[in-house]
């Protein structure tokens, strides 16, 4: 192995593997069970940045988190970085995310910027979400970040705080 990255590659999820057939009793062991709860790893692992072989034994799920947003009223779009989608074992033409500004507009494709390009001991899977919306109106609104993979598909709501006005840093709700 010629690096930290590679080696990683190859531990996991076989450490957790061998760690599951070590601490658990013969009669407690059923590997559908195991990749179930592999999967779940997934995600962790990712934010971690550990990087991971994606065993097509596990059932990588995926996830996404928003972030809330305090935006003015502007005649131009305000382009938002609105959360991160994760989907293990994935590369980005497999998984599809769109934004819901939550005001009753269309949906809109996000922006999307990779953590970790994938190459042969990288596993993509770890997208910084990001787009633009111009609101009409003043107000509170519930956006959602939809993203749907190859095993499953994950809503992120998070909520966008439309001001009225600001003048020198100072903001009124509408």
């Amino acid at each position: 192995m010629r690096s930290d990255a590679e080696a990683e590659y190859q531990a996991w999820p076989r450490a957790a593997a061998t760690a599951e057939i070590g601490w658990s009793p013969k009669a407690y062991l059923n590997e559908a069970d195991f990749a179930n709860r592999l999967a779940l790893l997934g995600d962790r692992w990712t934010l971690q940045d550990t990087n991971f072989y994606p065993s097509l034994l596990a059932k990588w799920q995926v996830a996404a988190a928003g972030i809330d947003q305090m935006v003015p009223i502007t005649a131009t779009s305000n382009t938002l970085q609105v959360g991160t989608v994760l989907s293990p074992g994935t590369s980005l033409d497999t998984v599809t995310i769109k934004i819901d500004w939550g005001d009753g507009t269309a949906l809109t494709d996000a922006s999307v910027t990779l953590d970790q390009p994938a190459d042969n001991i990288h596993v993509n899977g770890a997208y910084q979400v990001s787009g633009s919306h111009d609101y009409q109106a003043a107000g509170t609104y519930t956006a959602h970040i939809l993203a749907t993979g190859p095993n499953g598909s994950a809503n992120a709501p998070f909520t966008v705080q439309v001001l009225s006005q600001c003048r020198q840093g100072h903001c009124r709700r509408g």
